[in-house]
C-alpha cells in the first residue's frame, strides 16, 4: 500500500508554499493543505487529521527533529495491536536549562493535577489507528491540546523512547510565549483546579491576614496598619481569582463563538 504525504502548510511567508505545490505536481503520493494564515501548531494538526485518510496515521513536524526512521517502528507496534503509539523524548539535553526546567514542571504538574494518562515527554510525534481519527474527529473544542486530548481517549496505548535531533535549519518562531499559553490552554481544558485553588487561596490570605491583624491590634495597637495590610492582601487574592476566572471565561467565550478552526487556501 502507497503512504499518503500530507504536509500542512501553517501560513508560511518564504518558499515553502510553493516547493510543496511543485512536490506534489509531480509525487501524486503527496497532498498539500495550505492554510489562509498562520493559525497555530494544534490547529495546523488538526487540519491534518481532518484530511488523511489512512488506516494508520503518523503526526510529526517537518523540521527533522522528530526522526522520520522511527515511522516503521511505530507502525509495527499498531500492527501488534495499539491504537496510539506516544514518541517520548528520552532528555532534554539538546533544550536551553529554561526549557528543561519549565518542560519538567509541565508535564510534573499536568500528571499530577490535571491529567494522569500524559506520558511524561510525550509530545505531537505520534501514530495512531483509523478507529482513533474517528474518534478524535469527533471533538469539536476550540481551544486544543492535542497531546492531552489523545492521551485521555483510551483504547490500547504505549510509548517509544527516542532521542530528538536538533533543528536542521531556520530558526522556530515558537517561542515562550507560545509555550506558555499551551500549557495554560492543557492544564485549564483538563482541570478546574485552578478555580478552587483561587477560592482556597482567597479563603486562606483573608483568614490569615484576619488573625494577624487582630494580634498586632491586640498587642502593638496598630490597628489602622493591620487593616490596611487586611486590605492590600484581599485585593490580591480577589484579583488573583479574577484572573483565573478570567481564563476559564474567555476560552467560553471561544467555545460559544463556534468558529471555524481554520481556513484552506488550497
Amino acid at each position: 500500500v502507497e503512504p499518503e504525504l500530507l504536509f500542512v502548510d501553517d501560513g508560511s511567508t518564504d518558499a515553502t508554499g510553493r516547493i510543496l505545490e511543485g512536490l506534489a505536481e509531480r509525487d501524486p503520493r503527496v497532498g498539500v493543505v495550505s492554510l489562509s494564515r498562520n493559525f497555530g501548531h494544534q490547529r495546523a494538526i488538526s487540519a491534518g487529521c481532518d484530511r488523511a485518510s489512512g488506516d494508520y496515521v503518523v503526526v510529526l513536524d517537518a523540521d527533522l527533529q522528530d526522526p522520520p526512521e522511527l515511522i516503521p517502528e511505530m507502525i509495527a507496534k499498531l500492527r501488534d495491536g495499539f491504537d496510539v503509539v506516544h514518541m517520548v523524548r528520552r532528555s532534554r539535553a539538546s533544550d536551553a536549562w529554561a526549557k528543561r526546567a519549565s518542560a519538567t514542571v509541565f508535564y510534573a504538574a499536568m500528571r499530577r493535577l490535571a491529567l494522569p494518562e500524559l506520558p511524561s515527554g510525550a509530545g505531537d510525534f505520534k501514530a495512531f489507528t483509523r478507529p482513533v481519527l474517528d474518534a478524535f474527529l469527533t471533538y469539536g473544542e476550540r481551544v486544543r491540546f492535542l497531546r492531552g486530548v489523545f492521551a485521555s481517549m483510551g483504547f490500547r496505548q504505549t510509548c517509544i523512547a527516542y532521542d530528538r535531533d536538533s533543528r536542521h535549519a531556520g530558526a522556530s518562531r515558537y517561542g515562550l510565549k507560545q509555550m506558555f499559553r499551551l500549557a495554560l490552554d492543557a492544564f485549564i481544558s483538563f482541570s478546574i483546579l485552578p478555580l478552587r485553588l483561587a477560592a482556597f487561596a482567597g479563603a486562606l490570605t483573608w483568614l490569615g491576614t484576619l488573625v494577624l491583624v487582630v494580634a498586632a491590634s491586640r498587642r502593638y495597637g496598630w490597628f489602622e496598619l493591620g487593616a490596611l495590610a487586611l486590605a492590600g492582601f484581599s485585593c490580591g487574592a480577589i484579583l488573583i481569582s479574577l484572573w483565573i476566572l478570567g481564563e476559564y471565561t474567555g476560552r467560553l467565550f471561544r467555545e460559544a463563538q463556534h468558529r471555524p478552526l481554520y481556513h484552506v487556501r488550497f
